[in-house]
């Protein structure tokens, strides 16, 4: 639901800028399935060149070429695989591009509507905020945030990757794609139940970054009183402690992230054999094998670029969920803008009856006139 509720903010905030994303990544993909197409008709064509018992696949490709006035010999069917291939390696340029660009904007409207909700609550908001907290946010948080950002983006490509790629063999043999489907589900289980080991790693991640920065700018705000006491050793002990407790979240956090997607490689070989073995057995022909076989290399994969970019992503959101927890706070401490003009001094000032006290404390003055 977290995850739901950040890509509906995105959409919401950015409308243009995802559409253009998820147009961009749906493009790219067609021309691949296209490629993957055309690579198949290759093979085929290759392996037939008289095109005697030509495949499904192979006709498809041929008859789509002599249609468009093409000649549908093995060069132009290879020439057809190259141009395809190279536009679809543009396409995903232009898509990280605009991922990216999407990043920033996200970035940028979070740091100014940020400081716009500080610089807008009366003290007592920086008065009762660790230091630390507030340093970190705007260092270290700002930028795990878009990291999120751009990894829900990667995420919505997988996606789109992973579907594009899976309606191809459903054509081809639908009974051995969910054969190999389920074998996947199956050993992929596992990986289900990271997002929560994930999302409370990122919450101590968060936490310990905090600690970092406040004692930090704590050393360097009481750097007179640290130097005229001689506790320079305690302060760099302090930041030795907090660097430690760091460190030791961080790993584990980005090791299980970056991990997620090699440990599906033998499951891709898995499938891949299992493939293989029910292709040869249900006597699919030689050039229809191919292409189911490249698309479950490159289904497989992107499934697991999901998992990693879904773990990714539950490991970021306490940063954001720290930031809106700041912003609630700063906006519930807003300062009143409104005011009454001031017509001038004419005589004298008279403070009758006034008390004073911080929120969520005794009064420091009382009835004072």
């Amino acid at each position: 639901m977290r995850l739901l509720g950040l890509a509906r903010a995105l959409g919401s905030r950015f409308p243009r800028r995802l559409a253009a994303v998820v147009f961009i990544l749906t493009t790219a993909n067609l021309l691949d399935a296209a490629s993957m197409l055309a690579l198949a008709a290759v093979v085929d064509l290759f392996a037939r060149p008289d095109m005697a018992g030509a495949s499904r696949m192979l006709s498809l490709v041929t008859g789509v070429l002599a249609a468009a006035g093409l000649p549908t010999t093995l060069p132009a069917l290879a020439a057809l695989f190259v141009v395809l291939f190279t536009s679809v390696n543009l396409l995903q340029i232009a898509a990280r591009w605009l991922v990216l660009r999407l990043k920033y904007a996200v970035l940028r409207d979070l740091y100014l509507a940020t400081l716009r909700d500080f610089f807008q609550a009366r003290w007592p908001f920086f008065s009762s905020s660790a230091q630390g907290t507030l340093v970190n946010t705007f260092l270290r948080e700002m930028t795990v945030v878009g990291e999120a950002y751009a990894s829900l983006g990667l995420l919505l490509s997988s996606v789109v990757q992973a579907g594009v790629y899976l309606a191809i063999p459903l054509l081809l043999s639908w009974k051995l794609t969910l054969a190999c489907l389920a074998a996947t589900g199956l050993c992929a289980l596992p990986f289900a139940f990271l997002g929560r080991w994930s999302y409370r790693l990122g919450q101590r991640n968060t936490e310990t970054s905090n600690r970092i920065s406040q004692v930090i700018h704590e050393s360097f705000a009481l750097a007179k009183l640290v130097l005229g006491f001689g506790n320079g050793a305690r302060a760099i002990r302090s930041v030795t402690e907090a660097l430690d407790a760091h460190i030791a979240i961080t790993v584990k956090l980005q090791v299980m992230t970056q991990s997620i997607a090699n440990l599906y490689h033998p499951l891709a070989m898995l499938v891949l054999a299992l493939a293989l073995i029910g292709a040869q057995r249900l006597g699919v022909p030689l050039g229809e094998t191919a292409l189911l076989l490249l698309s479950m290399v490159k289904i497989i994969p992107a499934i697991g670029q999901i998992a990693t970019h879904k773990n990714a992503v539950d490991g970021f959101l306490p940063s954001h969920e720290q930031i809106d927890s700041l912003r609630r706070r700063a906006r519930e401490l807003r300062q009143p803008a409104e005011g009454r003009p001031f017509p001038g001094l004419r005589r004298e000032l008279r403070l009758e009856g006034v008390t004073f006290a911080h929120p969520g404390r005794e009064p420091a003055l009382r009835d004072l006139s």
